[in-house]
């Protein structure tokens, strides 16, 4: 079995649910396949094993997730769907499939019976707010594929998964 890596808050989103769609530049796995998700591990002197994306102990040397074991997973994902498309052909769902957050500001001047709604986007990965959910991925994926990328348009593989219980 192979391991995907994220970065944590996308490791995050993916195991909450609220990530069920990733872009790689590079066609890798297969519709149907399992994968294991990879993390940044520490193997206690007992065998218990804790876990950097859960916050709840702090080490100075973490185990590099890119190494993890199959046997030291604890999630796993399986591959529903995949095609080939332009990066930038990305939909406004899709962008929130990606782990985009939006959010709906209401504002209401004082004094006034004005009230005006708007929606704003979070890139999840810096806390960011965009006006929209394209320049919201723009950023993530320039973030992590290095600067560019977004307005380079490569052809990417988007596949499409569902968190194993």
């Amino acid at each position: 079995m192979r391991g995907i890596c994220f970065k944590e808050q996308l490791f995050d989103l993916t195991v909450k649910g609220r990530k069920t769609v990733t872009r790689r530049m590079v066609d890798r796995y297969n519709i149907g396949e399992t994968l294991y998700l990879k993390e940044p591990y520490f193997i206690n002197a007992d065998g218990s094993i804790d876990y950097k994306f859960d916050n709840r102990v702090k080490r100075e040397k973490w185990k590099n997730k890119l190494f993890m074991p199959e046997r030291h997973a604890r999630y796993f994902i399986r591959i529903k769907d995949k095609r080939n498309e332009n990066l930038c052909d990305i939909s406004y769902i899709e962008c929130l499939r990606e782990g985009i957050r939006e959010y709906n500001v209401i504002s209401v001047e004082a004094g006034k019976r004005r009230r005006t709604s708007e929606f704003i986007y979070e890139n999840p990965t810096t806390g960011l707010w965009y006006p929209s959910p394209y320049k919201a991925f723009a950023a993530l994926i320039d973030e992590i594929n290095g600067k560019g990328t977004w307005d380079s348009n490569p052809i990417v593989t988007r596949y499409e998964f569902e968190l194993l219980k």
